[in-house]
């Protein structure tokens, strides 16, 4: 749970917070020999490096071609509603073909669900117009402070990064610190940001972004000691944060800590 998690919030995270740079699509990507261009983040690859199950591959397809024309496009806002479409329809998929994985898949894309439905959503749409404004610029404006999508470009195009055994997937783990300190990085500049031109608007979508983190940090807090010294021990310093409820809630609101 804990490699699917911080693969797929990577991959579904990116697809919300930028909307400016070219996603590399399965037929159109550059050798991982060759000097990637900033923020190429190839989707595909990631995807394919959990080794996610047939069930619901099939059943992803569109959301993964509407997340490569969600970059493709600048206004965020109208793209993330696409967004929000095809993950409802993928998981109605997933639960259709009765995919013993669907629960799993239904706790990495709580973020983007509870963004999509419910107060979250109701709260976005109030606000539409300052987000379809201030959404682009912040974004731009904490990606060049924090370097957070070059970071995860680069990863998406090691030539290591497809496997099929646990030991290969906890040795990608132990690459990824630089991308948590980018990602450290920007969730806070975000919120911050946002909420200065669109009051609350940055906790509130910080919140639901961070939620399969806040699962996460659950299942590892009930799974005990041994699991946590497993954690400490195979997780880079910087991941860390993503597995700490306490530290999730200082991204989201550091004024109550």
């Amino acid at each position: 749970m804990l490699v699917i998690t911080i693969f797929l919030f990577l991959t579904l995270t990116t697809n919300i917070l930028d909307a400016h740079n070219p996603i590399c699509l399965e037929n159109n990507c550059s050798s991982p020999a060759t000097s990637i261009i900033k923020n190429n983040v190839d989707v595909d690859a990631l995807f394919n490096a959990i080794d996610m199950p047939h069930c619901i591959w099939q059943c992803i397809t569109n959301l993964r071609v509407e997340m490569t024309q969600f970059l493709l496009f600048n206004n965020t806002y109208e793209h993330f509603q696409n967004l929000c479409n095809e993950s409802d329809k993928a998981k109605k998929c997933i639960h259709h073909g009765l995919c013993l994985s669907a629960s799993i898949f239904d706790s990495i894309t709580s973020g983007i669900r509870s963004l999509c439905d419910g107060p979250k959503q109701h709260f976005i749409r109030k606000n539409e117009k300052c987000l379809r404004q201030n959404l682009d610029n912040l974004n731009q404006k904490c990606e060049q402070k924090c370097h957070l999508l070059n970071s995860i470009a680069e990863f998406s195009h090691r030539q290591d990064l497809k496997g099929h055994s646990i030991a290969h997937a906890l040795e990608l783990l132990s690459h990824m610190g630089g991308i948590c300190r980018a990602s450290n990085c920007f969730l806070p500049c975000f919120r911050e940001e946002l909420n200065k031109t669109c009051p609350r608007a940055g906790g509130v979508i910080t919140d639901g972004l961070l939620r399969p983190f806040y699962q996460l940090a659950n299942f590892i807090k009930k799974g005990g000691r041994g699991l946590r010294k497993i954690v400490k021990e195979k997780l880079p310093n910087e991941c860390l944060f993503l597995t700490e409820k306490s530290s999730l809630d200082k991204i989201v609101n550091p004024n109550k800590h």
